[in-house]
């Protein structure tokens, strides 16, 4: 359709680095205003409504249309067509989340009506007689981002600006009016302690910034010491004041239980350093908690129960074990009977049929490490009907010396393998499941983290629906683009061409953060290793019927008592693996 013809317009323009951005719209024009000629516009003002959307989707991108030498539209052109229909448009909008705001408010429950009116005084203290900033903590499934969603529908239907943000792109898709604070605030990784935001004093965003009312920013436990300083920064630069955060009503949220923040190469100490909880600011944050699990289905409670000692690290320890953090994993978890791709996926010749098809989407095999899933998925690709196609990457480095070109030749680039972006050799089918590594327009679900199911697979394009999510069915077309790792222990920068994209049957445990599953298979070939990972993964089912756990036999984990000499017959069938949890961290 037109729309999707252009947002793949913005795509490349923002990502694909076109040698000539106005001849690929001239080209392209009959195409991309298709459908405002069939609604009965003339050829002049369809083009100028076309170059308004094109406008609109590049400043959210802090992209002009001078930049990519595009025409600007003729707004007096248009102004007169659509001023008044914006004008209706904006009044039902607003009586319609007031009413809908109404509705929502009534389903709080005691702990997040609690935490709203608070957050509402605040919104509306002039004086500011009452804190300004909260944490909002919450386990999983305990309703905060239903608790969010109220606060901005509310206050949108008051006609008051909210901004939400979220630390990762798929956790920003379940926010209204999403994003992540990268692209909100131009806050762009590696994150180091002189990280500013980039937004200049008289942009778009900076209008938008002071006039919001209240900034919303989810799975903050994610997000680092460093990243809220900028925060704490730009906002002040923004006011022109040194009130903590410049004043704003500020609502951070997240569960301390889930991963932390990425440290390479970190040790324990390092990790719980980058923590927001080492922020100068964190004491002027006032605490707001959830504890009631909304998300958990009836006769549940046990295993939401059992999450949350799972998430603090209290489950006991075998006495015969002595071994720190080592738990038991109750026997329901194990199937012996069925391997776990096909108690997760069932048969992956049955995978094209469309029930099943629909099936997967709501399913995953989580691993702690990418080479563990790569093996995961490219058994199941292999074993999936359908034509087997193959797409190799361009790459190159970041260099203007030719000397240290020459020492890295295509087939050494080719054979790195780093960790969040694609590569160099995709085999892809037709209905398999895919996830997006790169954040390419939030609004639409396509961020780093969303998984689609491939409806088609051409030379330059990958035609894909979105699985899961508000925006769930929407096709969507994803182009080549070009990709460097944000860190990595390369000694040159990387630059590969290729589909954003790898198979997500299997995704790591820190990828799934933020989704919930229908069933879910844990794979450990190994213990995990980083904080809140075994706690995230058990988290992502609603019940404890949908999870099945397969962990490999070793002298760190597995059945560690079948030879110990006192050892019971019950006890030596027994399946321990190691709980990684920084107490130090959690509230």
């Amino acid at each position: 359709m037109p729309e999707r013809l252009r947002q793949l317009f913005v795509d490349i323009c923002l990502f694909c680095n076109p040698t000539d951005a106005l001849y690929l719209f001239e080209r392209s024009l009959p195409q991309l205003m298709e459908d405002f000629i069939r609604n009965g516009h003339d050829a002049e003002i369809a083009k100028n409504l076309t170059l308004k959307f094109i406008q609109d989707k590049l400043l959210l991108n802090n992209q002009t249309m001078e930049n990519l030498s595009l025409p600007v539209p003729d707004f007096q052109l248009i102004h007169r067509l659509i001023a008044a229909q914006l004008e209706e448009n904006a009044e039902i909008s607003m009586r319609e989340k007031r009413r809908l705001g109404e509705l929502m408010v009534s389903q709080l429950n005691e702990g997040q009506r609690a935490a709203f009116d608070q957050v509402m005084a605040a919104v509306n203290d002039t004086e500011n007689a009452i804190p300004h900033q909260y944490f909002l903590d919450g386990p999983g499934g305990t309703g905060k981002t239903f608790l969010y969603n109220t606060l901005i529908t509310v206050l949108q239907g008051q006609g008051k600006t909210v901004i939400a943000v979220a630390s990762t792109g798929i956790a920003s898709t379940l926010l209204i009016d999403d994003t992540t604070y990268h692209s909100q605030f131009k806050i762009y990784p590696p994150i180091t302690e002189a990280t500013r935001s980039k937004i200049e004093d008289g942009s778009f965003l900076a209008h938008l910034i002071r006039s919001a009312v209240l900034i919303i920013s989810d799975e903050a436990t994610m997000k680092t010491n460093h990243a809220l300083s900028a925060f704490n920064f730009l906002f002040q630069k923004l006011h022109k004041n040194n009130l903590p955060h410049g004043g704003k009503v500020l609502l951070l949220g997240g569960d301390f239980r889930q991963c932390l923040p990425v440290v390479r190469h970190g040790n324990r100490v390092t990790v719980l350093e980058v923590t927001i909880r080492n922020n100068d600011t964190w004491p002027q944050f006032q605490q707001l908690r959830l504890t009631q699990n909304m998300r958990t289905v009836a006769g549940s409670q046990d295993y939401a129960d059992w999450l949350i000692q799972l998430g603090n690290g209290t489950l006991p320890t075998h006495p015969k074990l002595n071994i720190p953090d080592m738990i038991e994993i109750p026997k329901e978890f194990f199937n012996y009977n069925r391997s776990l791709v096909e108690h997760v996926f069932g048969d992956p010749a049955q995978l094209l049929d469309p029930v099943v098809s629909q099936q997967i989407c709501s399913r995953a095999i989580l691993c702690p490490k990418n080479g563990d899933c790569l093996r995961i998925n490219n058994q199941i690709i292999k074993d999936m009907p359908g034509t087997l196609h193959e797409y190799r990457s361009i790459d190159t480095i970041d260099s203007d010396d030719p000397e240290e070109i020459s020492n890295y030749p295509t087939e050494v680039l080719n054979s790195f393998d780093v960790s969040g972006i694609p590569t160099h050799l995709l085999k892809m089918k037709v209905g398999a499941v895919i996830i997006l590594l790169k954040n390419i327009d939030s609004r639409q679900g396509l961020c780093n983290g969303t998984r689609l199911i491939i409806r088609a697979l051409r030379e330059n394009l990958i035609v894909a629906e979105i699985a899961a999510g508000k925006n769930k069915g929407h096709i969507v077309y994803i182009p080549r683009m070009m990709m460097s790792p944000t860190d990595s222990d390369l000694p040159v920068i990387l630059k590969r061409l290729q589909f954003p994209v790898l198979l997500a049957f299997a995704m790591t445990i820190t990828k799934s953060q933020g989704q919930t599953f229908d069933r879910v298979g844990i794979l450990l070939p190994e213990p995990v290793f980083s904080h809140g990972q075994l706690y995230v993964a058990f988290s992502r089912a609603t019940s404890k019927d949908g999870v099945r756990v397969e962990i490999a036999e070793s002298g760190k984990q597995g059945k560690l008592l079948k030879n110990h000499p006192t050892a019971t017959e019950e006890e030596k069938k027994k399946v321990f693996t190691l709980n990684v949890v920084f107490k130090e961290v959690l509230l």
